[in-house]
């Protein structure tokens, strides 16, 4: 019966931290995933469950739909390709002794980490450095990550739970020095006039300003033509190429222009050449709406302010380019393309970063990747010693019980029911010594006055041991007796239980106080208290 127990799966990190340590695509950081597996019975609440083996991994799903922003194409055009792919290695984390289809498990916690590849790409493919996640515009392109929890109950039925964890790649950052060495490039196309284009860096992200220093030079060997040269205008834009199914046998790309700058010129080439200095600002994408609110995005895709970046992966990869063009009259014109790389992160958050990064490679250090340091995993078997504990829970009798503080005491419109265990029952005619109000104790009708009232209901006959109960109602008269009325009836507890232990000739009384919302049947809330010492656990 209990392999029919399903398992509840939650898989939680560090506390006020997310699942990702370290940056991704910086070997030093050693990047992992740290976290810890917790699965509880997800019925009967105390029911065990039966638990043969859990595992888990990271996985990368990615989809492309080339046709996905044309209406018509979508439906008629091929159909989404997707691809799943293991990130690193599967962990196990649990197997049932040998002999044995499974173990009834009340609770279980597994600590774990899951290192992130920092391989180069002539490695095999779950080795790389996975890329960034990613959705573009109507999903033509995504990349998104899970952590998937494998979890075995007995020797046929094994359920996978998927937990979405946002990835991001931090070997693009502006700050870095190899992105901070000027670029320069050469084009002609009729051998009269050469363009020239130098860049200061290569590497940028939203909001981040791109000058370009540009030259037009005359070809001194054919001067005669290069004098009747005029200069009409020149264009600075940045494109964004993306390739769908790149390694593919017929791979597709779309070229989108985002940004442009032209400067008209309208003069004669100049013997020394033409020289300008052009830039243009990288757009970004506002996280705030029209009332300046950052709304929550999707879970599984981190929030970023441009609309894509610099990645490469299995189905897709998105490229940037800086296309100059110089249109000019008796000669042709001449386009030069210069890639560039977009962060997805401006200049100002990369130079932020860079002490958290030193940081986290210090921390790396002393990390054995063979042989990490980690929690002790905690694994509650039904048949241990005071197993209901973990979950909250007591045995009154032999009733499960959850387990409360008397915080709850302090809430207004309650009815509440003590319930005291002896080992012998009450005779039928035995009642406290105190008045009895009857309209107090309806629960479905609660009256509004102020007043304590008292029922004693006797166990079931030929019971030796069954719960004798004392049902005790209150209610607030309003919040200005709020104070007033938490004390007396505290004492009035504590006299109840003294009260009928005394009676029943009993030295000790476990107590289940029932919280009852006013006009409901069923409890809300329990506190248990030891009589022993009323007066102390009270």
């Amino acid at each position: 019966m209990t392999d029919r127990v399903a398992a509840f799966v939650r898989v939680s990190g560090p506390p006020n931290s997310s699942f990702l340590v370290g940056y991704p695509g910086i070997s030093a950081t050693l990047p992992r995933i740290e976290g810890k597996v917790e699965i509880r019975p997800q019925q009967g609440i105390s029911a065990p469950v039966a638990i043969s083996l859990v595992r888990i991994c990271l996985q990368r799903r990615e989809t492309i739909h080339p046709a996905a922003e044309n209406v018509a194409k979508r439906h008629l055009g091929t159909p989404r390709r997707e691809t799943t792919d293991v990130v690193g290695k599967e962990l196990l984390l649990y197997r049932c002794s040998s002999g044995r289809e499974a173990e009834n498990v009340i609770a279980m916690d597994l600590p774990f980490v899951l290192f992130i590849p920092f391989g180069r790409g002539g490695e095999e493919t779950n080795r790389r450095i996975p890329p960034a996640s990613l959705q573009l515009p109507s999903r033509t392109a995504e990349t998104y990550y899970e952590l998937v929890v494998t979890v075995q109950q007995g020797p046929s039925v094994q359920n996978k739970y998927a937990f979405p964890v946002p990835l991001q790649r931090y070997d693009t950052l502006s700050t870095f020095g190899m992105y901070n060495r000027p670029e320069t490039k050469v084009a002609t196309t009729d051998s009269i006039v050469q363009l020239i284009m130098s860049l200061p860096k290569w590497s940028y992200g939203p909001m981040d300003p791109i000058t370009v220093y540009i030259k037009l030079a005359p070809n001194l060997d054919w001067m005669a033509k290069a004098r009747k040269v005029t200069v009409k205008s020149i264009t600075l834009a940045i494109e964004e190429e993306i390739t769908y199914n790149p390694e593919g046998d017929e791979p597709t790309k779309k070229v989108n222009r985002i940004q442009k700058q032209v400067q008209t010129v309208g003069t004669k080439l100049p013997e020394e050449g033409y020289v300008t200095n052009m830039g243009v600002i990288f757009p970004h994408k506002d996280l705030r709406d029209s009332n300046g609110i950052v709304r929550r995005g999707q879970p599984a895709f981190p929030h970023y302010e441009v609309m894509s970046f610099t990645t490469t992966s299995t189905l897709y990869k998105i490229e940037f380019f800086l296309s100059i063009k110089a249109s000019m009259t008796s000669a042709r014109d001449i386009t030069l393309r210069q890639p560039i790389v977009i962060c997805p992160m401006d200049h100002q958050a990369c130079k932020e970063e860079m002490d958290a990064i030193e940081q986290a490679a210090k921390d790396a250090s002393t990390v054995d990747q063979t042989n990490p340091m980690l929690p002790a995993r905690n694994i509650v078997l039904a048949n241990d010693h005071n197993a209901l504990a973990t979950l909250g829970l007591c045995l009154v009798g032999a009733i499960e019980t959850p387990m409360r503080t008397n915080s709850q005491l302090s809430i207004p419109s309650l009815a509440l029911t003590l319930v005291c265990e002896y080992t012998n029952p009450l005779p039928p005619d035995e009642k406290l010594n105190r008045p009895l109000v009857p309209s107090w104790y309806r629960i479905l009708r609660p009256q509004p006055l102020f007043g304590i009232g008292y029922k004693l209901t006797p166990a079931t006959q030929g019971v030796t041991f069954g719960p004798t109960v004392i049902e005790l109602f209150w209610k607030y008269v309003g919040s200005q007796n709020k104070q007033r009325v938490k004390m007396p009836l505290k004492n009035e507890i504590v006299w109840a239980a003294r009260s009928c232990s005394q009676s029943l000739g009993q030295p000790r009384a476990i107590v289940q106080l029932n919280v009852y919302e006013a006009g409901l049947q069923d409890p809300t809330s329990f506190v248990l208290i030891d009589f022993f010492t009323a007066s102390k656990n009270t």
